[in-house]
């Protein structure tokens, strides 16, 4: 019986959806997409929910795009409680470069080093920093060095401008603090005690990590991720960076990329002081402290500290997943069980 309904899902070019509660299936439903290979949704550590697309299963890693600079900000977070560096010291001291020497480890974390950096992809590649230096052989031979060439703009820690080509500089100085290899380190302090197998690092020409980008793992193991976000372990880091991670600094926004979204230190957050005067994500109560990885083409970890949830959402997605908040929302007000 099992083998016939098994042919038939493959058949019907259906997916496969498990769930112990069919509200929660039902509230999740309409938000399915052919883009989508894997959602899950977990409450206390335990999965309530897991879909995976036709061809994609829990065993098959996914390319982080822009999650890999929330790990690579608990990186920086690790490190310091081994006191290899600190959020306050100087990248223009770490490189050797003057024009960067106000620029703070912190001010890369959190997009706001004042470095001119053009992050467009498909909208407008032919001027963006980003395509060239993730794609281009001048770029993807030595990304650091690209970086090391572009000028700084605006005083550090003012203008929030989000850049992949900050995590690059900030990953150039971290592996330079380290005395292990950077995947036996991650290994070693993160990815072994999180019993997290699946992951794989990809760098450029020079060795350097590209950490704005390229980090693959299965969805397991990015729940496991966003297990320890939600509930970081004292041993590995000190939980109030992970708490410091979710703080805005954001003071003025450059007008060519006003995003005019909350973020903190490698992850989005849902909501700011009004202050600000930046838009939400979501304006319901029960996400005012939560916050996610993002990635581009649709990936997603969330963390929902009010109901201890973590959600992992992995695609290629062509549009913007600008659902994502209503689909959060489905969950807490449809899905879970009272």
């Amino acid at each position: 019986m099992f083998v016939l309904i098994f042919l038939l899902q493959i058949a019907l070019n259906t997916s496969i959806a498990s769930t112990s509660n069919e509200k929660l299936s039902q509230a999740i439903k309409p938000f399915l997409n052919n883009e989508i290979n894997a959602l899950i949704v977990a409450q206390e550590g335990q999965k309530i929910y897991q879909y995976y697309s036709p061809g994609f299963d829990e065993n098959k890693r996914h390319r982080s795009w822009s999650m890999a600079k929330t790990f690579m900000v608990v990186l920086a977070g690790i490190m310091e409680k081994d006191n290899i560096i600190n959020r306050e010291d100087s990248i223009g001291e770490c490189v050797g470069i003057e024009k960067f020497n106000k620029i703070k480890l912190k001010h890369l974390m959190q997009m706001t080093s004042g470095i001119e950096f053009i992050e467009k992809y498909e909208s407008n590649p032919l001027t963006s920093h980003v395509v060239e230096m993730l794609f281009m052989s001048n770029g993807f031979k030595d990304m650091a060095g690209y970086m090391l060439l572009q000028n700084v703009i605006h005083s550090p820690g003012e203008v929030f401008n989000y850049s992949s080509g900050d995590s690059i500089l900030l990953m150039h100085c971290l592996q330079r603090k380290l005395t292990l290899p950077l995947k036996q380190y991650f290994d070693t302090k993160l990815f072994g005690p999180l019993d997290m197998t699946s992951v794989f690092l990809e760098y450029d020409q020079q060795g350097l990590w590209v950490s704005a980008s390229y980090l693959y793992a299965n969805a397991n193991d990015y729940l496991k991720f966003g297990e320890f976000m939600r509930s970081p372990h004292e041993k590995i880091i000190d939980p109030g960076y992970i708490a410091w991670m979710n703080d805005i600094n954001i003071t003025s926004q450059h007008p060519k990329h006003n995003l005019k979204k909350p973020y903190g230190a490698g992850v989005w957050v849902f909501q700011a002081d009004e202050k600000l005067n930046l838009q939400t994500l979501s304006k319901h109560p029960d996400l005012q402290n939560a916050f996610m990885a993002r990635g581009h083409n649709g990936q997603a970890i969330v963390v929902v500290p009010k109901h201890k949830l973590v959600i992992v959402k992995l695609a290629y997605e062509s549009a913007k997943d600008d659902y994502l908040p209503s689909l959060i929302e489905a969950i807490i007000e449809k899905g879970l069980t009272p």
